[in-house]
């Protein structure tokens, strides 16, 4: 009735090695350009730390809000995306 609405949807993802290592790169890469991107530190000697990376675009009377989130001990990633809309 006039008021704001609310979307958000989550995914989790275990990948390959070779696929989870890829995507950390990617995600550094575009974190050096926009969004707030976070690297963890590293539980071992040689592995990366985990990285959270958030990214707010704004439209006319909408804003979308994602993030990732990585956790090399598992090879997984969280994937989340939320939209906020006025009418």
């Amino acid at each position: 009735r006039g008021g704001a609405s609310y979307q958000t949807c989550f995914q989790l993802e275990t990948v390959e090695q070779e696929v989870f290592w890829t995507f950390q790169q990617e995600l550094e890469a575009a974190g050096t350009k926009r969004g707030l991107l976070h690297r963890f530190e590293s539980g071992g000697r040689l592995a990366p730390g985990a990285m959270s990376w958030i990214d707010v675009e704004t439209r006319p009377r909408t804003m979308i809000v994602q993030a990732f989130h990585t956790f090399p001990d598992d090879l997984a990633i969280v994937k989340s995306q939320s939209l906020f809309e006025i009418p």
